[in-house]
């Protein structure tokens, strides 16, 4: 573990979802196992106090590190002690700091992250899997009334037609154009980029998605956009993938097999892990883990 380290972080406001720039500024210095944390904050008010958390990458996913709270003013200056810290990650680990709560919070990346921190992108412990929307005003919904049947017109039994041939028949399918079934069935496919990470053949096809196509999929699955680990695997990735294989549609979450990875993909709802190679699955090896939908 490093033994020194001094970092200036420039800070971004947001508030109810608006960014705003010039939150003021950050500095962490380690010396001496203390470390010693600055902040100077723009538009934080006098009498408020917020949570400081250090943000540190492990194993791909965002991890908050409590360190305390700000003082009343806009100006803290808070020195914690490394050995006495159960749990601190190390320095090489931190990569942010996060002040506040998701409805008003500043923050931002050592350089090295070369990224912003949002809220929706950090784990917290305890913090709820994003529901789906939910009616805010109660409403009484009336039931839709069957139609009246309409009166029964007499049918006039109409000419036969002439049968065709088996011969001729059979041979006018066989011309017929092959029907691609994924797009009859998910008409937006076909307009999202083709891939196939896997060496099995388990899966009939791949495609890849972002956050933004659930938009396209069928209302109950709309909330997926909102998910925290499928995020943070877009964000690190860039990609998220939409697989069918034996009559069922996946959504993939790509990261790497680890125990701690495993057990935020679970609590997230993405219980199943695939990995791209053709082998039994090790610490490590990079896959996806795998909803279905």
């Amino acid at each position: 573990m490093a033994d020194y380290m001094r970092e200036i972080i420039y800070l971004k406001k947001t508030e109810r979802g608006l960014v705003g720039e010039g939150g003021g500024f950050a500095r962490l210095s380690l010396r001496k196992k203390k470390m010693t944390v600055y902040l100077s904050m723009e538009g934080k008010g006098t009498d408020v106090r917020e949570k400081i958390y250090l943000i540190y990458r492990r194993h791909g996913i965002l991890l908050p590190f409590s360190v305390g709270t700000t003082d009343t003013g806009e100006v803290t200056e808070l020195e914690i002690s490394v050995e006495n810290s159960q749990g601190m990650p190390a320095p090489e680990e931190i990569c942010g700091i996060f002040i506040g709560d998701a409805a008003r919070y500043w923050s931002g990346t050592c350089k090295r992250a070369n990224r912003d921190i949002s809220y929706e992108q950090i784990y917290f412990t305890g913090k709820e899997e994003e529901k789906k929307e939910t009616v805010s005003e109660a409403q009484t919904i009336e039931p839709e009334r069957e139609p009246e049947p309409e009166p029964v017109q007499e049918l006039k039994p109409e000419p036969a037609e002439e049968q065709e041939p088996e011969s001729v028949r059979a041979a006018s399918l066989e011309n017929m154009p092959a029907q691609e079934p994924e797009k009859l069935r998910d008409p937006f496919l076909a307009g999202l980029a083709e891939m196939y990470p896997f060496e099995d053949d388990e899966m009939a096809w791949c495609r890849q998605i972002e956050p933004s196509d659930f938009s396209s999929f069928p209302m109950e699955f709309w909330h997926y956009s909102r998910n925290s680990f499928l995020l943070q695997g877009f964000y690190n990735y860039r990609h998220l993938l939409y697989a069918h294989g034996k009559e069922k549609n996946y959504i993939g979450v790509p990261g790497q097999f680890h125990r701690r990875e495993q057990y935020l993909a679970n609590r997230f709802g993405f219980p199943r892990f695939k990995g791209t190679k053709k082998k039994r699955v090790t610490v490590g090896d990079f896959g996806y883990w795998l909803k279905e939908l």
